[in-house]
């Protein structure tokens, strides 16, 4: 049994967890070395980079602007399209003419598929939400190449592979499954450098766009940790570990996004 005591603490530093803001994409700017904050500015007008991943199989496509940014994923018929300003993440799935659209900001989550959409909250709502979104991703095709397309690039060691990786956790979790942010933290854990290296020097002084990639790894190692203390400050209630995942996945697209944009467009390692 939980004691009261134990049960207010564990909500406090749950509170806490749920609350803390993460990094915005906007303070690159204040953040970077001068030379990233160049490259930012550049890549505000500079052409969509793209690369595929190891295999070939699958074509990344990245783009930074001072609005935000464009992550986009093509491969097997499925694309995989999102964007985040700062404040929403934006996911459209699109395949074989089936479209799968998700909306989501702090607390409030929308999915339509088709005519059909759901909204809700996780913060009040967490288990009406899920089973509107179940009863919208019933038998669909696009989740389902999706599912396929993550399974293929759990082996990448790119990072846009890492981005796509988490956009499918967060819309596992959506659709009821709390094993996903579980296997998205165990992923950061097991790719995290035992000790974060000295950012690369340029021949001027300035770090290059790698300490943008060192800067990212300490927050979504830290996002990371928070998270699984929440899961086991909540093992008394199941129903709070989707809550625990979602708002760190949230953390980790947005830390993806302030990379991308600090990097300038591809992330580099």
């Amino acid at each position: 049994m939980v004691r009261p005591l134990t049960r207010a603490l564990a909500a406090a530093a749950v509170g806490a967890f749920l609350a803390a803001p993460a990094k915005a994409a906007d303070q690159v700017c204040l953040q970077c070395p001068t030379g990233v904050r160049d490259a930012r500015a550049a890549a505000t007008t500079a052409a969509r980079q793209t690369r595929p991943d190891e295999t070939g199989e699958v074509l990344f496509t990245v783009a930074a602007t001072a609005g935000g940014t464009t992550l986009v994923a093509e491969g097997g018929g499925l694309t995989v399209e999102k964007t985040h300003d700062g404040q929403t993440l934006r996911v459209r799935l699109s395949y074989r003419g089936e479209v799968v659209e998700l909306a989501a900001g702090d607390d409030e989550v929308r999915v339509s598929r088709g005519r059909r959409s759901a909204r809700g909250s996780w913060r009040r709502d967490p288990s009406g939400l899920v089973q509107r979104v179940q009863a919208i991703a019933l038998g669909s095709a696009a989740l389902r190449q999706f599912d396929l397309m993550a399974t293929h690039l759990a082996a990448s060691d790119r990072p846009e592979a890492l981005s796509v990786l988490t956009t499918h956790a967060l819309v596992r979790t959506v659709v009821g499954d709390v094993t996903a942010a579980r296997g998205l933290a165990s992923r950061v854990r097991a790719r995290a450098r035992p000790a974060v290296r000295a950012a690369a020097l340029l021949a001027d002084g300035e770090a290059g766009p790698a300490a943008c990639w060192d800067e990212y790894q300490r927050d979504v190692v830290r996002y990371t940790y928070e998270y699984e203390m929440c899961v086991e400050e909540n093992r008394w209630n199941p129903v709070r570990w989707g809550a625990c995942g979602f708002v760190y996945i949230l953390k980790a697209e947005l830390a993806m996004t302030w990379l991308i944009s600090c990097s300038g467009g591809l992330p580099v390692r």
